[in-house]
């Protein structure tokens, strides 16, 4: 039996690179819509705001004996580019949106380390399935194509692990984001009821508009009836005295409907002024959902 061969020396050597793209809006809309203009996706095609590429070289040096060979060395090279977001203009942001911007920034720096992890890691596994295969005796074509198909293995397990923890950042990011959604869409709904309840409001006020504007109108004409009579309710003719009864009576309609008016009025300045509150509570939750990706 041949001994075993001459164990070489496998050595990997990771290098990483972090660039940024700039980013100088001051609004959460504008703000995404920079970071989807730099265009960045991911293996699958995916929008994303970081990302990280990877170029991997490796040499085998064997000295052939016979039909064998001696492997001497195997260098493996993997280079990282790690893509991330920087805002230019961090200090014009208002403190909230400072603050939302840091987290996210944070956020998109430790999802691409991770991604650097798992190239990492699969440099070293693969490291390590070489420096087994170099311990068998072989040619060094056979060698080669064993050093190569283990790479090349190592590669497609890596993209694979890469496209596993995408799909799991994703589903973790939409789980985040039901509560918000959930929260968002049931104040919808109070406010859809709210601005109906509003609309019927304004109806109804605009009705009694009308009926007030009808019972003023005979107030006048009854006024004037008393008036052409040259009557005086403080000392009334017969006739004078239903005219003044009917003039009454008018009056006291009319201040029963202005009061009814200034009740439906004081209840719809409540409704609107809820009604502004929801909308806000509606925006802030919208905004903090933009931001959780």
């Amino acid at each position: 039996m041949l001994p075993a061969p001459p164990k070489p020396v496998v050595t990997l050597t990771t290098n990483k690179t972090t660039t940024y793209y700039s980013v100088h809006e001051t609004t959460t809309a504008k703000i995404f819509h920079a970071i989807e203009a730099h265009g960045l996706r991911d293996q699958d095609g995916e929008r994303a705001a970081g990302l990280t590429a990877a170029k991997s070289e490796m040499t085998l040096n064997g000295r052939e004996t016979g039909a064998l060979c001696t492997p001497e060395f195997v260098k493996i090279t993997l280079n990282l580019v790690v893509t991330l977001p920087r805002h230019e203009r961090v200090t014009d942001l208002s403190n909230d949106l400072r603050e939302r911007w840091e987290h996210f920034a944070a956020a998109v720096a430790t999802h691409e380390q991770r991604h650097v992890d798992i190239f990492a890691n699969g440099a070293n596994a693969a490291k390590a399935r070489i420096e087994a295969a170099l311990k068998n005796w072989a040619s060094c074509a056979a060698l080669q194509a064993t050093v190569r198909s283990l790479w090349t293995n190592q590669e497609m397990e890596t993209q694979k692990a890469q496209r596993v923890f995408d799909d799991e950042d994703r589903a973790r990011v939409a789980e985040d984001r039901k509560p918000l959604q959930a929260a968002i869409e049931a104040k919808k709904a109070q406010l859809t009821r709210m601005s109906a309840e509003i609309r019927q409001l304004d109806a109804t006020l605009e009705d009694l508009s009308r009926r007030a504007g009808a019972v003023r109108e005979k107030v006048d004409t009854v006024n004037a009836d008393i008036t052409k009579a040259n009557g005086n309710c403080s000392r009334p003719t017969e006739r004078i005295q239903v005219l003044c009864r009917q003039y009454d009576a008018l009056v006291a309609s009319h201040n029963a409907v202005v009061a009814e008016h200034s009740s439906v009025v004081a209840h719809r300045n409540r409704l609107a002024d809820e009604h502004n509150v929801l909308v806000e509570s509606i925006n802030a939750l919208v905004e903090a959902l933009n931001w959780v990706r």
